[in-house]
């Protein structure tokens, strides 16, 4: 009996916890979080849309093991203003350098290759793009002729990350 009483009360705790961690009625509106999405594409894909709407590129340059990438993405690509000003000023690119898949540009074909210096594989594209500064997060900015305007390394929040891909897109 005892057992069973013991059983319930950490039933009813575990419980307790539970529910506190639920969401509360958040209003996205009000609290910065977007319901829309940046509608990422892939690079080619990109290049290819560019012919017929010229915009500059901005790349985000991410891996599947980056930490601040998956934060990023929760947070800042998630805010409403971010949303808002990639989508209407950019083709948004996601591109992940260690992928296996070779990318067709310029007549060129990039693939992924060895970099003893880097102790890691990575598209050719991508070292080229991010100046052979291999880390993660990276966010390139392209301008609509496609050159490459500048980099923006590592984390950053919202308000900040709106304010150097301005600078850098000159827009």
């Amino acid at each position: 009996m005892a057992i069973r009483l013991l059983d319930m009360k950490i039933f009813a705790l575990v419980l307790a916890f539970v529910v506190t961690l639920l969401p509360v009625g958040v209003d996205a509106s009000r609290s910065g979080i977007s319901s829309a999405a940046i509608q990422w594409t892939d690079f080619e894909t990109a290049v290819e849309n560019n012919k017929n709407d010229p915009k500059p590129f901005f790349i985000d340059m991410y891996t599947d093991w980056c930490g601040w990438c998956s934060k990023m993405d929760m947070s800042t690509f998630a805010s409403a203003d971010v949303v808002e000003f990639v989508s209407e000023n950019f083709h948004a690119v996601k591109f992940n350098p260690e992928k296996e898949e070779s990318i067709a540009y310029r007549g060129k074909v990039y693939e992924r290759k060895d970099y003893p210096q880097f102790k890691r594989a990575y598209n050719e594209l991508a070292v080229s793009l991010m100046g052979s500064n291999m880390s993660f997060p990276t966010i390139v900015i392209l301008s609509k002729k496609e050159v490459k305007m500048g980099t923006i390394p590592g984390f950053q929040v919202a308000e900040v990350l709106i304010a150097k891909a301005k600078a850098l897109a000159k827009i």
